[in-house]
């Protein structure tokens, strides 16, 4: 694959996560004396129907249109199945916050306790909704949204606009490009070619070209998300409609348009996500810029008087940019088919008092893929994946908690960083 790359404001987001397995547990043997206080989520949303309608690009990368799975919802939009996967992980945090003494049973909060904030998506916002659903069902939480606006805050939305902030990204990204890298890239695109059946395909006979044999172009422009062009945005097109099929369909056989290709075979198709997210959000003068309003969202709410939950719902660059930003070491998810930010994973921050000292713990949560393609309902004694995520430059407690005043000194950091990206300069935990 030839390598085109133009304005190169890269990202890299896995390269900030700690290479850690995912903890079945909330519980540790230190968790009675850390007092949960407060926790806040930032979701990504759950389970969508992908863009394969008739007419589309991804229809046209394979002869087998009639394969495709038949959707519940509209492209784009939450499905049937993804509803009631997270009104599932509503009534998980509703078990795990009552057995916390944070909630008491059948909670009915306050507008002072509990703040629900989503993208003006449908799917953003039929997250939040399903989630707080699960997590009091007698009550009728609010969802915040901005109806028919894009919003910056879950949008990764850059303000950067100097060739200091192009150059930094240009040279971010090229050193994302190795050939271990393309090779991922060629790999992936093989499996895919295999299950689509792509060379006989409406769109191979008009291009002629493959997933991986093409430029990749990316561009940066102020006031837009980072955009590529090229075959690697098409495979992306592929990558999402196999994946989201993988978890809607429960026969992965029938997913793969009749394809065996085993758990190695879906990882291999899933990596396309993964390899977009890391050219376009992986970067870290990009995520410090696409995220900064993120961060400030979360950091007014880090501490909020009377508050015990907030929760914002956006999408995979949501929470890959704010855990970049962040500085989060590098993470894998083991037992979710998407390896970073899956389906619904939620970046938790817990906030914790310990002899009159404030303190919090950083944790990914998502149910595996198992859990999503049969609906398992996870529970204390069936958890989802739940992970600590250690971040760059910080130094975490015996009992894996930071001081308070250290995870706010990182907010400010980033945020500080993000809004002065301009100048190319990265703050000195990600040097």
């Amino acid at each position: 694959m030839r390598r085109k790359l133009f304005f190169l404001p890269v990202i890299l987001i896995l390269a900030s996560c700690h290479d850690r397995s995912f903890e079945n547990s909330h519980a540790s043997p230190e968790a009675d004396s850390y007092k949960l206080e407060q926790v806040l989520v930032m979701s990504r949303h759950n389970l969508r129907a992908p863009f394969t309608g008739k007419g589309s690009v991804t229809d046209s990368l394979t002869p087998h249109k009639d394969m495709w799975h038949e959707w519940s919802a509209r492209t784009g939009e939450l499905t049937r199945k993804g509803g009631i996967a997270e009104t599932l992980l509503g009534q998980y945090f509703r078990e795990w916050l009552e057995s916390e003494g944070l909630i008491p049973g059948n909670w009915q909060p306050s507008r002072r306790e509990v703040y629900f904030y989503a993208n003006s998506l449908q799917r953003t916002v039929a997250t939040a909704r399903h989630f707080a659903s699960g997590l009091s069902p007698v009550a009728g939480i609010d969802i915040k949204y901005l109806p028919d606006r894009d919003d910056g805050t879950f949008l990764g939305i850059l303000s950067a606009d100097s060739d200091a902030f192009r150059e930094e990204a240009a040279r971010e990204r090229d050193a994302i490009l190795t050939e271990a890298f393309l090779d991922s890239i060629a790999k992936a695109a093989a499996v895919m070619e295999q299950v689509l059946d792509f060379e006989n395909s409406d769109f191979f006979r008009v291009h002629g070209k493959h997933f991986a044999g093409d430029e990749i172009t990316i561009t940066d422009y102020p006031g837009s998300e980072p955009r590529m062009r090229g075959m690697l945005r098409t495979a992306l097109s592929a990558s999402d409609a196999l994946v989201m099929q993988s978890y809607e369909d429960g026969d992965l056989q029938r997913a793969a348009f009749g394809h065996d290709i085993g758990e190695e075979g879906w990882s291999r198709i899933s990596d396309i996500l993964s390899i977009y997210q890391d050219l376009l959000f992986g970067p870290p003068i990009v995520s410090l810029n696409a995220s900064f309003d993120a961060l400030e969202e979360l950091n007014r709410e880090l501490g909020r008087r009377g508050r015990k939950l907030t929760f914002f719902c956006g999408h995979d660059s949501t929470v890959c940019t704010v855990l970049s930003a962040l500085g989060a070491e590098p993470y894998v998810i083991e037992g979710a088919l998407e390896k970073k930010t899956p389906i619904s994973v939620k970046f938790v921050i817990e906030r914790r008092s310990r002899n009159g000292e404030q303190f919090a713990r950083l944790r990914l949560i998502c149910l595996s893929w198992q859990q999503l393609r049969e609906l398992i309902p996870p529970s204390l004694d069936n958890p989802p994946l739940i992970c600590d995520l250690r971040l760059k430059g910080m130094e975490a407690n015996e009992d894996g908690y930071y001081r308070l005043e250290d995870i706010r000194r990182r907010f400010a950091a980033a945020i500080a960083a993000g809004r002065n990206a301009s100048s190319g300069q990265l703050p000195d935990y990600m040097k």
